[in-house]
């Protein structure tokens, strides 16, 4: 989330974050405390994070569309998950995903949501094929 949203630098400082289970020598400790900063993720409200857990596909959207700055939308919409669900097809995040709720993401539809997400920016077009993938930007 901190690459799509071109934080690569800020990824890599504040190693201390907010959850149990992320001490500041873990490898992705910058971003995961980037990104609860910025709201794309809580944890499990429990004070842990679960940074080997598998990213399941409501969690997935909920971060997208979080980083796309639509989570008010989301919560207005019904919250988690529905709301988030229901404004990530109105943006065409999930066009042509596989999208199966609750269950661990697939890389290729993790793959197809940023493309998604990339291609509804401004100026932005992205192709992607099985051998290749190109980013415009003009």
């Amino acid at each position: 989330m901190c690459r799509l949203l071109g934080l690569e630098e800020d990824e890599q400082s504040g190693a201390d974050t907010m959850f149990d289970d992320v001490p500041g020598t873990h490898w992705a400790a910058g971003a995961i405390s980037k990104a609860a900063e910025l709201g794309i993720i809580s944890g499990y409200g429990n004070g842990s994070f679960g940074p080997s857990d598998n990213v399941l596909y409501d969690q997935a959207i909920k971060m997208l569309v979080c980083a796309e700055g639509k989570g008010d939308d989301a919560e207005r919409a019904g919250g988690y998950p529905s709301g988030y669900v229901e404004v990530a097809e109105s943006m065409g995040i999930l066009d042509g995903v596989s999208y199966t709720g609750t269950m661990p993401a697939e890389r290729a539809d993790i793959a197809k949501m940023l493309i998604n997400v990339l291609n509804n920016r401004e100026n932005a077009f992205v192709n992607a094929s099985d051998d290749e993938l190109s980013i415009t930007l003009e």
